[in-house]
């Protein structure tokens, strides 16, 4: 009697799925969802979101098939297929996550005050460990530059 060596994927585990009582964050805005079988509608998320799973919220987000975008929490490469991204994470957001979206105008309006308010400090130390934290939370800005060319394509 041989043991098959297959592993599966954590998206075919089904001790994976999200359980009533955890807790998960989103890390991108946009995703909507349903909060109750009662109404109709939904929540949409915004990045930092946290969400505490019930059964009630299970049932209002499954589909008539039984499957439910919750049963991908614990699945970052089933919710790369289903969405291009990881958008949702178990537990609470880590303490330095940006609650706006990486690149949009509100992520870049935050960084430029961080980064102001890190470089009116007067020492010069304190100055420059403010700017490498704002480095650290928000990372390299976007280009400012771009390349034009011209002529026959």
């Amino acid at each position: 009697m041989s043991q098959s060596s297959e592993i599966k994927p954590a998206s075919m585990d089904q001790s994976q799925h999200a359980a009533v009582g955890e807790v998960l964050h989103f890390l991108v805005s946009g995703i909507t969802y349903c909060v109750t079988t009662k109404l109709s509608g939904g929540v949409v998320s915004r990045r930092g979101d946290t969400l505490a799973i019930t059964e009630e919220l299970l049932d209002a987000n499954r589909t008539r098939t039984g499957k439910c975008w919750l049963d991908l929490l614990h699945d970052p490469l089933g919710q790369e297929r289903r969405w291009g991204r990881q958008v949702i994470a178990p537990g609470q957001p880590p303490e330095r996550l940006v609650t706006c979206d990486p690149g949009s105008l509100q992520f870049e309006s935050e960084r430029a005050e961080a980064l102001e308010a890190a470089r009116s400090k007067a020492d010069p130390r304190d100055r420059a460990h403010a700017v490498a934290e704002v480095g650290k939370r928000f990372g390299l800005p976007a280009p400012s530059s771009r390349s034009v060319s011209y002529g026959p394509r």
